[in-house]
């Protein structure tokens, strides 16, 4: 998969303290844009697949550490972990000190050498707990002590909760990885389901998504259906959703 880079004539690096900058991971790879606030513009916005993802870790960190845009300081940074280390849990069942035993419980491994973050999501009344690594926690805060750190589902959620794109009363959105899918559904403004499925093949995925369709018991003629992700045009996945999901 070829890397992209696209870099607007209006960047500047010697004013990055302006800039916002937004860092994605995964064991894949790594994307970051840059956005300008003042014309509210993305100005950078890089694509970067790992050549040996077995050794995902040694290739993050270089990245971080070495990658030009890296080295300087920016208004605001942000940094979305993708991974499915994650569970949500009710905003009055939360404290730190249990995360931990609530992930695991609900079937969850935690990796050794990782880190417990959560995000607060106020519209669901839910916190969103992850796990991601040490060393890559580390890192990021040394190179940005303000970094805020996301679980890669929780703008999906929070997006889902706020926007009403259609006068239909229930949302599925499929977002599509290269070998697993987040299915969020909500109806009217309450979050109804937020959950990570792995797949093998375009069967499974098929699969996956209409049961989880089914299960929600969603009217197909009011639901508003969504599919985002690594995703090109024309791609067997997506036609394969549109031939059993018309709206999609």
């Amino acid at each position: 998969m070829t890397d992209i880079s696209i870099i607007d004539s209006t960047f500047d690096i010697s004013v990055t303290s302006s800039y916002y900058l937004s860092i994605q991971a995964h064991l894949n790879g790594l994307s970051f844009c840059i956005l300008d606030p003042v014309t509210n513009k993305y100005i950078v916005f890089e694509d970067i697949v790992f050549e040996k993802p077995d050794h995902h870790q040694a290739q993050l960190e270089e990245l971080l550490i070495t990658k030009h845009f890296f080295k300087h300081q920016y208004k605001k940074t942000q940094f979305l972990y993708h991974t499915g280390n994650y569970t949500l849990i009710p905003s009055p069942l939360f404290t730190e000190s249990k995360a931990g035993s609530i992930m695991e419980f609900n079937g969850c491994k935690i990796p050794e050498g990782s880190r417990l973050i959560n995000n607060r999501i106020n519209m669901c009344d839910s916190v969103n707990v992850f796990a991601m690594p040490e060393f890559l926690y580390h890192t990021l805060k040394n190179q940005f002590p303000d970094i805020r750190f996301f679980h890669h589902c929780t703008p999906i959620i929070e997006s889902a909760l706020i926007r009403k794109k259609s006068n239909a009363d229930y949302q599925f959105l499929i977002h599509i990885q290269s070998n697993n899918i987040e299915i969020v559904s909500t109806e009217k403004h309450n979050l109804k389901l937020c959950n990570t499925f792995g797949y093998n093949n375009e069967k499974d995925l098929i699969y996956m998504i209409l049961f989880a369709f089914e299960q929600l018991g969603l009217p197909p003629d009011n639901t508003y259906i969504e599919v985002s992700g690594s995703l090109s045009a024309g791609d067997l996945r997506y036609s394969i959703i549109r031939k059993y999901l018309k709206n999609a």
